[in-house]
């Protein structure tokens, strides 16, 4: 009876370090890696817009680099949604810049070939706009567009962080 009692201990205490093991957080094991469809999908809004080097605004006397400075309130709440099947979603939210407009519009979004950037609109849309990514993970989407005038190049930044 005493040797029941003591291999009844022993197992209970193995299973109790067994139990205790198993429920550690496991830090080693590799997150699977999204796809870049994957990682885009998803609501977003726009919290930063740049451009390098400054622009002149002359009827103003200054130099601008943070654009979204200048940016209605209008379009700052907007919500623009990526699904995976290649449609993406843009919602005026509360605040609508023109009460004409449409409450969401829809359009196309494509990658290109190696999806280091994205397109908007479709095929045979006569304009379509093509935009280099600077960055996209879980959280942020970094939208950048290179823009050659009179005066210069100038690189468009805009930033939208997932919702």
């Amino acid at each position: 009876m005493k040797n029941r009692k003591k291999y009844f201990a022993i197992v209970s205490m193995l299973l109790l370090v067994l139990f205790i093991v198993s429920c550690k957080e496991k830090k080693d094991e590799p997150q699977p890696i999204k796809s870049k469809t994957e990682l885009l999908t998803g609501k977003y809004q726009l919290t930063a817009a740049t451009v390098d080097p400054a622009i002149q605004v002359p009827f103003l006397g200054i130099s601008v680099t943070d654009l979204y400075a200048f940016t209605e309130p209008c379009m700052k709440d907007d919500v623009i949604e990526f699904f995976p099947n290649g449609v993406v979603s843009m919602d005026e939210a509360a605040t609508k810049c023109d009460p004409k407009n449409p409450q969401t519009q829809t359009d196309m979004w494509k990658f290109s070939a190696h999806e280091d950037s994205i397109s908007f609109g479709k095929e045979t849309d006569f304009f379509k706009v093509k935009m280099k990514i600077a960055q996209l993970d879980d959280k942020i989407l970094v939208l950048e567009d290179t823009d050659k005038d009179n005066d210069g190049t100038h690189i468009y930044k805009w930033t939208f962080t997932k919702k």
